[in-house]
């Protein structure tokens, strides 16, 4: 079975917290108006905020600390310090909420990351001039990896257009940039992502390449298909 990771982090709070759960389904403590994801506010509420972040959080970095390190270290050579501090909440956000589901995580389960750890090579590297390919390769090397990840074929100009028309709009690192600009970022995303991949494969990680061309419905079920998962 399946679970996404945020849906996972709420299910393993709730069981530890009831009066937190029945809160956010009330509306209490500043539950987001949008009804259709109630986990990102509860993530957000009793979470983020939380003791159990915090020591999460302190856990991950003890059983990884080489790669904790390693990360540091690159955010710090980002001489931006707004982009220093989104790349640390986005990182130590996705630490701390893993730590917290695969130390919870009921037999038998997957956790499915969007994004997740090869997708933060992304925040560390595709924003420089040139993408760091050896630090790329260290990075993977380094990092917590999956059992498989899901590759889905897009070009450059569709994937502009799918972040351009994204509710909330692109990326905050690329909403101050041309669209040339973005573009060439968007290319170092792929070189970056390509670079990763390839390191995971080597070192024995399936990758499901799946047709952004098709229909979403049989995309999910291709990918469903190649990790062995029942239909419906």
């Amino acid at each position: 079975m399946f679970l996404d990771l945020d849906q996972a982090l709420v299910d393993a709070i709730s069981r530890e917290s009831p009066k937190a759960s029945a809160d956010a389904r009330s509306g209490k403590r500043n539950a987001p108006a949008d009804a259709s994801k109630p986990h990102k506010g509860f993530i957000g509420t009793h979470f983020y905020s939380s003791v159990a972040r915090f020591e999460s959080l302190v856990d991950f970095v003890t059983q990884h600390g080489p790669y904790a390190q390693k990360v540091m270290g690159w955010i710090e050579e980002n001489g931006d310090p707004n982009e220093r501090s989104l790349m640390l909440t986005w990182l130590f956000n996705l630490f701390a909420k893993y730590q917290h589901v695969v130390s919870r995580a009921s037999d038998g389960k997957n956790i499915l990351i969007d994004e997740g750890f090869i997708g933060r090579a992304v925040t560390l590297f595709a924003y420089r001039a040139e993408p760091p390919i050896d630090a790329t390769r260290t990075y993977v090397k380094l990092a917590p990896k999956p059992d498989a990840i899901i590759r889905l074929n897009v070009d450059l100009e569709e994937c502009h257009t799918r972040l351009s028309s994204r509710p909330k709009g692109p990326p905050a690192r690329l909403r101050s940039l041309s669209k040339e600009q973005q573009l060439r970022i968007l290319e170092n995303c792929r070189q970056v992502l390509e670079t990763a991949l390839s390191e995971l494969s080597a070192s024995g990680v399936r990758i499901i390449d799946i047709d952004s061309g098709r229909p979403p419905p049989e995309q999910i079920a291709a990918a469903a298909s190649a990790l062995g998962l029942p239909r419906g």
